[in-house]
Formats: C-alpha cells, sequence, structure tokens
C-alpha cells in the first residue's frame, strides 16, 4: 500500500469510525422513550423519532453498500498489519 492508499484508509476508517458514533447516540434513545411512554412527554417523543429518524438513514445507508466498504477498508489494513493477538 503506498502512502496516498495508506492515507485514504484512514480518512475512510476516521469517517467509518464517526458515523458508528453518531449512530451509537442516534439509537440510544432508551430514556426519551421511557419519559414519552410513561408521561406522554411530547418533546421526548419528538426527541426520540428524531434519534431513530437519523439512524435509519444511517442504517440504510449502511445496508445500501457502506457496510461492504467499511468492510474492504478493514481488510485492507488487516493484509499489511501483523496477526491478531487471538
Amino acid at each position: 500500500m503506498d502512502e496516498a492508499q495508506w492515507d485514504e484508509t484512514l480518512i475512510q476508517l476516521t469517517k467509518a469510525a464517526d458515523t458508528v458514533a453518531v449512530l451509537s447516540r442516534c439509537l440510544a434513545v432508551h430514556p426519551h422513550l421511557t419519559r414519552w411512554k410513561a408521561d406522554g412527554d411530547q418533546l421526548e417523543g419528538q426527541l426520540a423519532a428524531d434519534g431513530l429518524d437519523q439512524a435509519r438513514g444511517d442504517l440504510e445507508r449502511l445496508a445500501n453498500g457502506g457496510a461492504s466498504e467499511l468492510v474492504s477498508v478493514v481488510e485492507r489494513l488487516l493484509q499489511i498489519l501483523p496477526v491478531p493477538l487471538e
């Protein structure tokens, strides 16, 4: 892997990690759902819906090829790294 490929791979890995972090935060709506169900608090329901709507978009992007691209990035790195510690 040449220097340009290395740099591009690291950029892709960073973007993937950022996407997964955002997805994780978007799916962490349990407290909002609990308060909405218990109290019928409209704002809490809207916050949950907002997070889940964002998560749906990210999940759709992953399902439509984003996950395969991430696997390719990881595989490229694993080809040049030492054997995992297993």
